[in-house]
């Protein structure tokens, strides 16, 4: 989150000042976040340099690398070992439930899913 947050800070004091050509917001960007993200640009870019790439790769490139999509495998095992909590209403469980469900990949069988975890997951006080 703090990396999409700095993104949208950085858009946002672009607008401010005007700037609209991606490369100067890459300069900006690689100038103002510091060495260590610096650093994990160019591991993230070799063997190429950070003048080469273009400003929206660079922003996807080290997004996807401290927010990595999670597997489906950990999600669903997440998915299928939630319960209902203590004082949670049905409503709430199934809001859970299809929260937890976005990586599930359950496709077409999501509806099959949700009823069966509802079934299994609730409580019978």
């Amino acid at each position: 989150d703090e990396w999409d947050h700095d993104v949208e800070r950085l858009q946002f004091f672009c607008t401010a000042n005007g700037i609209e050509v991606k490369e100067r917001k890459k300069a900006i960007l690689l100038s103002v976040r510091g060495a260590a993200t610096y650093k994990l640009i160019r591991s993230l870019l070799a063997p190429e340099k950070p003048e080469s790439a273009g400003y929206d790769d660079l922003v996807k490139k080290v997004k996807d690398h401290v927010n990595p999509k999670p597997t489906s495998v950990v999600q669903r095992f997440r998915f299928n070992s939630r319960g209902q909590q203590p004082g949670e209403s049905v409503l709430q469980f199934v809001t859970e439930l299809r929260r937890l469900s976005a990586d599930c990949e359950f496709g077409d069988c999501l509806p099959n899913m949700l009823r069966d975890r509802l079934v299994c997951g609730v409580k019978d006080d």
